[in-house]
């Protein structure tokens, strides 16, 4: 089972500081590094970037290359998928030889579509009760959902926040 967010806050302070590391210190965030359990083993099946819809892609981002190079070295196919609400139909963007296996060019999937080409990476079939999971009615409540508890969350860390840097009278 995936483990839930449980904090739906990301601190990227980290991020912020490593920019500052100077020129020529590159790196990049990788979104998915899909893969699967074999008994005690674990089994890369891909890289996927992903980007919402509004995101510009621009593939000849050194980001790009990075991660098409460290899937040729794993030997994994590279995949970016912009994802496109309120549904979360996707595009899917096939970014090395062995991704264009799965998906010989680019192409439009509904989320269930993609959902099944997830499992067929991992060389499994995706069960009945997933699909059933994934109605536009259940997209949206998770969303809501998900939407509440970071609500909830920023709220706690606004509180925290202002504690440690002495705002409106509240001191560490």
């Amino acid at each position: 089972m995936v483990r839930k967010e449980h904090y739906h806050l990301r601190d990227l302070i980290f991020n912020e500081i490593h920019r500052g590391f100077g020129e020529g210190i590159f790196a990049t965030d990788l979104d998915f590094l899909e893969y699967r359990l074999d008994k005690n083993s674990i089994i890369l099946s891909a890289l996927i970037e992903t980007k919402s819809e509004y995101a510009k892609i621009n593939f000849s981002r050194l980001q790009h290359k990075a991660q098409r190079r460290l899937a040729e070295l794993a030997n994994l196919p590279y995949f970016t998928v912009k994802y496109i609400k309120p549904d979360y139909n996707v595009i899917i963007y096939p970014m090395n030889k062995l991704a264009k296996h799965y998906i010989p060019i680019v192409t439009a999937m509904s989320l269930k579509e993609y959902i099944i080409l997830l499992y067929e990476l991992r060389g499994l079939r995706c069960p009945n009760y997933i699909l059933s999971k994934l109605e536009v009615h259940h997209i949206h409540e998770t969303e809501r959902q998900y939407k509440l508890d970071r609500i909830k969350a920023m709220e706690k860390e606004i509180v925290k926040l202002r504690q440690e840097i002495g705002l409106n009278g509240y001191k560490k």
